[in-house]
This record gives C-alpha cells, structure tokens and sequence, in this order.
C-alpha cells in the first residue's frame, strides 16, 4: 500500500518501528550524533543498517568529529556510515526497511537528521509490501536498481557492496532486475525532466513548482516552461529560498500568467520548507513530481552522468488528487520578488575542496589485518604511522599494492581498532598531512545478523536494564514475541492490515473478523507450545523468556547478557556525541555516567508506555473469548512472564504502582480463578496441559511471585475498589488448592523463617480489610435489614469474673426495625456474624449484645468473659442460653492461623550473651 504525503504530519522516527532485517539509508547529509541519540535504539533489532551518503559532505562530518574527539565508534562496527563517491551531489532520499517477507520503503525530501526526519517542512511518501499482498514491489525494485547502480559505477566502497549483497539476502522477494512500471524513478540513465515529460503526453495548462534551491539563472524552471508550455506558472518561494529574483522574474515573463506566492508551514511559520515539487495540471489529469530533485540543472535536467543523484516520484491522477499536497501550506502572492530579499545563498550541495596531501579512503579490518585505501599509489617503504584514539598502532608487517596498503597489527592494537572509532594514518613526516578513515568491520557487521535469530534483550526480563532505551526495547521485543491481546493477535491474523484505532481503554476489534486458525499457525503462536520443536531447533523467543525466567538460559544454549557488556547500543542514554579522546578521563566519564544512569528513574515517556503495555494485557486477561481461543497453555505462559515482569516494574518504579497492581490482581485470577466464580485456566486445562501449566509456573515461581506481591501491595494506598478487589482475591487464594499456600510455600520464600511472621501478618491485615459499611451489611443482610436499621450505642456492664463483681463500657448493636418471625436461632447467627465483624475489623469480641429494640424486648448477649454464662438469647417469652456461639470464621482465616502458629513455633530464637 501507498500513504499520502502529508509533510506536515510525517515525522519518520515513528515509522521506523518493527522487526526487521535490513534498513539501507540513501541520504545527501548525515547527521551520525541524532542517527545514533535518535534512531539507533529503536532500529537495535535491525541487524544490518546501512547509512550511505553524499562523499563529500560525510567525509566533512567525520572529519569534524576527528578534530572535536568525537570516536563514533559504532560508525562502520555495528551500522555502515558509508560515502557516495559522486562527482557532483549524491543527493538521493530513501529509506528502507527489508525482512523476508516484508518491506517498508519511503522516499522523500529529508536529509539525516532531525530537521530532515522529524520536520514538517519535508514531503515523504511511503510504500509497503508484504508476500500476502505484494503491491508496490516496482517500488522496491526500483530503490534497489538505484543502489545497485551506484555499486555498479564503483560509486561505494567494495567493502559496502559486499555487505549490500547480505541485505538483498535478508529480501529475496526484491529481484535486481524487472522493474515495470514504477513511481519511483532515478536519474541514473535519465533525466528527471525527461522522464516527466515522457509521462506526461496530454496538454498541460498550469505549472505549479517549489524548492528549496534554483540554479542562479533558474535555467530549471526556464527549461519546464520550455518542455510543457503552460499557460499559467505559479512560482512558489519561501523566506529561505535560493534564487536570484532577477532571473526568477525573467522566467516567469515568458509565461501568459504568471505569479509568485510565498508558502509557509501552517502553525509553524518559522519552519524551513525542505520539500520539492513539480506540480503539471491538465483539464482532466494531473502530474507530480516530488522527491529530492531542487529546482536546479545538476539535480533535474541531467542524468547522474554530468549531474546529481537523484529520486523522485512521478505520480498522475484525476484533476484535484494532488490537494493535500497544499492544505497544511498558508500562501501568500507577491507583486514584487525583490521586496523578499531572496538571493542565492551558498550552497551546502557545492563539493568541498579534499586537501592537496594523500587521503585515505577507506579502511578495513578482517582480524589482524588492516586494510589501508588511498587516492592514489603508495610507495613502497615509505613512513606510515597509524593512531586510534590516541593509541599509537603497532604492526608486524606492511605490505603495498599500488592504492593499498595491508598492516598485520598485533593482537593488542587490532583489539583496539575492533573497539571501533577513526584510523588516523600520516604517510611520511608530514605532520600536516593525516587522513582518517572508520574502518569497516564487516566481520561484526554480520556478526549481527548471525545473532538476528535471537531477541537481544529478552534474556533480561528476569533482571530489567536500567537505560530507559535498553528498557524500551525490551518493551518492542516482547510486543514482537507474545501474543498478549487484541493488537497483538491482530498483527499476527492480519500483518498488512493496520489494527482500528485505540478507544482509550484498548483497541476495538471484533474476534470474528480474525483468523483464528491464521493466528494459530503463526510461529508466534507455536513458540509457546513445547510441542513440535525438533532437536537443534532455534529456541523460540517464549522458550528464552521462560528459560531467562528460570535461569536456564545455558540449557537454550545461550548465555545470559553481562551487565556491563559493551553491547553496540550500551550508552544511548548518554546525552551529547562527543567522547574524550583521552582514555583515563574517558573511563571517568563512563563510569559517572553509568553511575547516573542507575540513579535516575525511568522518563514519563517510558512510563506511559509500559503503563499502556500492562493495561492492555489486563484487560485482555478479563476477555472470555480472547482466553478461550488463545487456549490455557498460552495464557497461562503470558501470565507466568507478566507476573515476573511486573516484579521487576515494582522494584524498579518503571511504572505505575495502580497500573502494576492491576494487572498482578489480573494475573491472579486469571490463573486460579475469582471469588466470584470465574474458574482459573488451571481448572480448565485437560490433564497434558495442566501438568504443563504446573511446571511452567513452578519453574517461574509464580506463586513467590503472589506472595512477595501482596506483601508489597500492603505499603501503597489504593482506591476503596482495587482495595476490595485485592482483599477479596487474596482471601481466595488463601484457601484455593491450586495456589498452594503452605508451610512449603513459606518456607521456600523465607527458608530461615525469620520474616514469615511479618509476612502472614500482613495477609492478614489485607484479608481482615472491612469498611464499616461491609460490616453492617454483612451482620444485618441475612435479616432483610439494610445498615440503617441500626446504630450503636454504649452500655455499662455489670459481670461477675474471678469471683469478681467488674463493670465495663461495651458497645450495644441497636436493631430500631422490626424482624418478622424472628428466631432464637437468627439472633444466635446474627451474633455469630457480629463476632466475625468485630474481628475482622479489629475490634475486641469477647462481648456482644444486638438489641432488637424494633421487637420489644428481644436481645442476644454473647460474654465470654464471664463466670455464669456465655451465651443468652431472649425472644419474646421464650428466654435459652448456652455455653458456644460457633461463628462462621472463613476457612480463609482457619488457614491463616494455622500458618501463623507454625510459623511463631519455627521463628529463629534470638540468643543474648
């Protein structure tokens, strides 16, 4: 599918999301500080990333970094920052993301950078591609025609078209040949104008053109008017446009109706206006060319052959299809171009001088060899110094072949070429002339993919990063891994098709429009069965989850990451691009900086986002037909990964404590059912599943998980409904079998026994939680009285106790209503059920009186305190008594008393010398 270029709301980074295996970035400037601060993170799944750029202006950049001691040295280690050596400008704009069956490619005006990704001053279009609807593979065709192109005119470094080669690997669906009839074109053997004009074969009345830069004596624009003859020519210029008005106004003399406007972005007038068009209109058919291509001779009237590089869209429609191109746009007409004050300003696309010295090119390192690159032949035997960082290398051998030049280093200086960073090379005593080069480590470069079959960071889930950009990986990897609710089935059912919107709460989709039977073939599905996976199969990403959890990960044969690793995206929290050049100063900074890091807390970004994250999985948990088509086994794997997940959330505050609350309460019932009658995926699961279940949520310890939860739970302040919600769970699985709350639970929580005490006091607190209103209910309900029925009221008692005549001040439940056929035995219930309130709520219970004022004189006294009696009911006449009131005590409570004793009888006995 194609999207609507609508530069106003475009911002690429957001695209850029994903699995994928290859991203190829043709840009004419290339900012390498926001590729790495910006891009980098997300794109970390991405095994090979190839960034190729205009020569000359790369070659600037990374010569400015060599001189403010930036290293970049991930630059050519683990993505390629690689120069189009052009003789003009390599000024081609594409971005492509590849994967064995997919593709997402876009094509614009933005350079590398935040003002060219994330402006709303550019013009991209997008095009998708997927085996099971494969349109737009001309597209993606023609973008790889124009990279193998330049590879073939020996425009890129051998070492860049010999890892290009791996990146058509990852897409076989992308043929180098067979480009039909396509939007996307390239002037590598045509002119842009050319192949509009070929196009456009049906008379054309206007002519309306932007860009950023003309040529000086608009011969571009002379050249349009000339080839399509319109009637009418709007010239559009902004307050940073580059053209000389004297010649713009000559142009446009020429023309019956001419006009200039001035456009600026709408709410952002200060925006840069990047983008570039040619917009051909006709009576009934429009045309438009868009893409990098300004308003100059290089870039639009010459092949690549005398002229730039250049891409560009050539689209046709009925009149009006092209108006979203202006509706973000304000224009503005002129009468006079020279009040602007536009002139030709210097142009960033003007080739910088390369000094008079030898230049090192390119560089590669393959082992201990270092392969040096030069512009033209070295002699043989001359002086070569080379430096990294300061670090002077040391080489066993040289040999020279004409441009090249091969050092053997030793084992410790290729270690520190391997570290990465720029190669400075001196070719005889020179001081002045030095040349550096980043060299390619094409070794490490597909060491990456080798390791694409595997999740990076999911090996962590167990023990959460610290970086929020490690943390929001983990945070892609596991929505790319599990299928956890309807979005994520959706992907699965339905990976062309994006998902309906978000309603808020989740996203609406109805079950019936998913192929089940499609979600249950998919890998994803599959890799939570233990079935089917033969021996020397690839672990599937829920068997590293589960095995992480576990701490079986040498089983998988994988080995858990180091936290201190460093990994290619290991300080992308660092703020800046810089790095000293100095190693002690530099091993400082590292070390304050990874101090910081673990100080500070997770941004608010990072927090919404795994917020949002387990919202969705709990009310996923709540939808019967979600759980019922994903089957137990699945579920309760999610369940046994969030409920881990969770844990390291709380400890951590990477989100919100409700949130998190939440979902373990969802978690819970989910696996071992609710007090209101919802059956755990435990009492669902046939015979084979279950056993599977068990020894999946033994091996994550889910249920110490629970425990340590609960325990947490009682520190934080809930609204009264999670309060409950909680309280009335956590009295379930007190008492449910499946749960298994015992003395071997405890004891492998606390083996010394000295914090279960505190532990089970707290479960009791939690479960003992009852509002005022719950109590009077709960004693009142069962008489067909409502709370308001009664209140209490303070009466002196006089017993005999001991022998003793004592007085005390007791509470009296005062009943104004009338009970109808009021029994002895509703009173004795009704104090049964007051002594169970009392304590629940913490409230002595020894003595009890209910008078049933609205009766006469019916009362019940329960007093177990004293010498005579313990229990007397008065009904009417008739007056009994007894010596047991029997309460209703929950089981939940039996439990917990029981476990309290034994655990007070195993607590460590403190000795004092």
């Amino acid at each position: 599918m194609t999207e609507p270029a609508v530069p106003a709301q475009l911002v690429v980074p957001e695209l850029l999301q994903g699995q994928w295996s290859s991203l190829v970035i043709l840009t004419f400037g290339a900012e390498l500080g926001f590729f790495e601060t910006s891009l980098l993170g997300q794109l970390s799944q991405v095994p090979l990333r190839v960034i190729l750029a205009d020569g000359e202006q790369l070659g600037a950049k990374l010569a400015e970094a060599t001189t403010t001691g930036q290293r970049w040295r991930r630059a050519n280690r683990t993505y390629v920052a690689g120069p189009i050596r052009h003789q003009r400008s390599a000024h081609a704009k594409v971005i492509m993301l590849a994967a064995e069956r997919k593709g997402l490619l876009v094509v614009g005006s933005g350079n590398l950078g935040h003002d060219g990704y994330a402006s709303p001053g550019e013009l991209w279009s997008i095009f998708r591609y997927h085996d099971e609807s494969p349109g737009h593979l001309s597209e993606f065709v023609a973008a790889r025609s124009l990279i193998d192109g330049m590879a073939g005119r020996g425009l890129l470094d051998p070492p860049v078209v010999e890892l290009l080669g791996d990146v058509w690997g990852t897409a076989p669906w992308i043929p180098a040949t067979g480009v039909a009839d396509t939007l996307i074109r390239h002037n590598l053997d045509q002119s842009l104008i050319d192949q509009l004009a070929d196009k456009v074969t049906w008379p054309v009345h206007e002519l309306v053109a932007y860009a950023p830069f003309h040529d000086p004596e608009c011969a571009a624009l002379a050249e349009l008017i000339t080839r399509f003859s319109p009637a009418k020519v709007t010239a559009l210029v902004s307050k940073g446009t580059s053209v000389e008005p004297e010649h713009l106004n000559s142009v446009l003399s020429r023309v019956p109706t001419a006009s200039t406007e001035v456009i600026a972005v709408e709410g952002h007038p200060t925006t840069y206006v990047h983008a570039k068009w040619v917009h051909l209109i006709g009576q009934d058919r429009e045309a438009l060319l868009s893409g990098s291509a300004n308003l100059s001779r290089s870039a639009l009237l010459h092949s690549a052959e005398t002229g730039n590089i250049e891409v560009g869209l050539i689209r046709e429609g009925a009149t009006g299809g092209f108006t979203s191109l202006y509706e973000h746009l304000l224009r503005t007409p002129v009468a006079d171009t020279g009040e602007l004050g536009l002139r030709i300003q210097p142009s960033t696309e003007e080739e910088i001088g390369r000094p008079d010295h030898p230049v090192l090119l390119w560089s590669r390192l393959d082992g201990k060899a270092l392969t040096l690159v030069f512009n033209h032949e070295v002699e043989a035997g001359v002086e070569l110094s080379a430096t990294i960082g300061g670090v002077v290398l040391e080489y066993a051998s040289v040999q020279t072949d004409g441009t090249f030049v091969v050092l053997q280093l030793t084992a410790e200086s290729a270690a520190v070429v391997a570290e990465g960073g720029a190669v400075e090379v001196r070719l005889g005593d020179d001081e002045d002339a030095a040349s550096h080069a980043w060299p390619y480590q094409l070794a490490q470069l597909r060491g990456r993919l080798e390791r694409a079959g595997r999740r990076e960071h999911l090996a962590r889930i167990s023990q959460l990063p610290d970086t929020e950009t490690e943390l929001i990986e983990l945070l892609h990897e596991l929505e790319q891994s599990l299928i956890i609710d309807a979005t994520t089935a959706w992907r699965v059912a339905k990976p062309t098709v994006p998902p309906p919107e978000a309603d808020g709460e989740g996203v609406s989709i109805s079950w019936d429009d998913l192929d089940w039977d499609r979600v249950r073939r998919d890998s994803r599905y599959t890799g939570y069965l233990s079935r089917g996976r033969g021996p020397g199969a690839a672990p599937s990403d829920i068997q590293l989850i589960l095995a992480a959890i576990s701490g079986r990960l040498g089983n998988l044969g994988v080995f858990p990451p180091t936290p201190d690793r460093d990994d290619d995206e290991s300080d992308l929290a660092r703020e800046g691009g810089t790095e000293s050049a100095d190693g002690a100063e530099e091993h400082e900074d590292e070390l304050e900086d990874e101090q910081t890091r673990r100080t500070l807390s997770i941004s608010t970004k990072g927090r919404m986002a795994w917020n949002r994250f387990i919202r969705r999985y709990a009310v996923a948990t709540r939808d019967n037909k979600f759980v019922k088509e994903m089957g137990p086994l699945v579920t309760a794997t999610n369940a046994a990964i969030f409920s881990v997940l969770l844990e390291q959330l709380s400890e951590n505050d990477y989100a919100d404590a409700h949130r998190i609350i939440e979902a373990q309460l969802a978690v819970w019932e989910l696996l071992w059912g609710s007090p209101a009658g919802r059956d755990g995926v435990l009492e669902l699961a046939a015979d084979d599943e279950r056993t599977e279940i068990a020894a999946r949520l033994s091996k994550a310890e889910v249920q110490a998980a629970a425990m340590r939860a609960m325990v947490r739970i009682y520190d934080h302040d809930l609204d009264e409904a999670l309060s409950h919600a909680i309280r009335d769970q956590v009295r379930h699985l007190i008492v449910d079998h499946d749960f298994s709350l015992d003395e071997r639970l405890l004891q492998a929580l606390d083996p010394q026994g000295s914090r279960t005490p505190t532990m089970l006091a707290v479960l009791t607190e939690i479960a003992n939680t009852s509002s005022q209103q719950e109590q009077g209910d709960y004693v009142l309900s069962p008489l067909g009285l409502s709370r308001f029925a009664a209140t209490w009221e303070v009466a002196e008692v006089r017993r005999t106790r001991a022998g003793q005549i004592t007085t005390l001040k007791a509470g009296v439940l005062v009943i104004r209503e009338h009970v109808p056929d009021l029994s002895s035995d509703d009173v004795r219930a009704a104090l049964g059920r007051l002594a169970v309130a009392r304590r629940l709520a913490g409230f002595d219970y020894s003595y009890l009186r209910i008078r049933f004022e609205g009766n006469g004189r019916d009362v019940g006294i329960w007093d177990e305190g004293g010498d005579d009696w313990k229990l007397l009911i008065q009904v009417g006449d008739e007056e009994s008594d007894g010596v047991a009131l029997d309460p209703p005590w929950p089981d939940w409570l039996f439990v917990l008393d029981e476990l309290r004793d034994w655990a007070d009888a195993r607590r460590p006995t403190r000795v004092v010398a």
